[in-house]
């Protein structure tokens, strides 16, 4: 391949993941979010004045606790939906990039617009599914699968990625902190065994390893939950460290 086919000549090489991995955190901090807000700020504004038009036996179907239910979930999840890309556009207009943040921020904005979206469609009932002119909501419904559909583990998403590199798990980074995330999810059953034998005063209060081990001695866990446990842990301490310095090497620097 001639250089002139690499983006940024020959001091780009070696850097198309990072221009990648850029690009998606700009546009996952402005687009989605975008989408996300427009719609749940739409559905609040149409089922917040449905709920107060529509009657049934004499009274608004707002002031009904089935209805004010859903009608509080809308009102809760639009106005943190609305306040995300507050803090999305000012990171972006100060020059960041922060591409683990913004795939966050991506994946709660569209959870939360499709949870909008589900409650506002339930409250305006039949009148949600008859399409027309006047239904001004089924199309950000139609829509919200889309949006969702590269969040999960679908056929969809495998196409779309098949050709991004991801790195491996030993890899510094993105690799260990993808292998941090697995063996945290092999550990949440039995960390939340753990919770539940403390909440019903089973074991006694203590940190993680002390917890462990008393949970094995009483036979709640065994060896080899003892070890998906420790595992998980000495791969967190890991991935969160900010420097890593010996004892002495540290007072030196001191």
């Amino acid at each position: 391949m001639s250089l002139e086919f690499v983006i940024g000549g020959r001091e780009g090489i070696g850097k198309g993941w990072r221009m990648l991995m850029e690009s998606l955190a700009a546009g996952r901090w402005i687009s989605s979010p975008a989408m996300s807000v427009a719609a749940a700020q739409l559905s609040t504004r149409v089922v917040g004045a449905y709920a107060t038009i529509r009657e049934q036996f004499d009274t608004p179907i707002g002031r009904f606790e089935g209805v004010e239910e859903p009608l509080t979930r809308i009102a809760g999840h639009t106005y943190w939906i609305s306040a995300a890309p507050r803090l999305s556009c000012s990171a972006l207009e100060a020059g960041e990039r922060p591409s683990v943040v913004s795939a966050i921020t991506k994946a709660y904005l569209t959870e939360g617009m499709r949870t909008v979206l589900t409650d506002a469609m339930d409250i305006r009932a039949g009148s949600a599914i008859m399409r027309g002119p006047r239904n001004v909501l089924s199309r950000n419904y139609q829509a919200a699968p889309i949006a969702r559909s590269i969040l999960e583990d679908r056929v969809a998403r495998r196409t779309l990625t098949r050709e991004i590199y991801m790195p491996g798990k030993d890899e510094v980074g993105l690799g260990r902190l993808k292998a941090a995330l697995e063996k945290s999810t092999d550990a949440q059953r039995v960390e939340s065994e753990l919770r539940d034998a403390v909440r019903n005063g089973v074991l006694d209060r203590a940190p993680g390893d002390q917890l462990a081990e008393s949970a094995l001695q009483a036979g709640l866990i065994g060896h080899h939950e003892l070890q998906v446990l420790k595992d998980a842990g000495d791969i967190r301490d890991e991935v969160i460290q900010v420097d890593a310095f010996e004892p002495d090497e540290y007072a030196q620097m001191r």
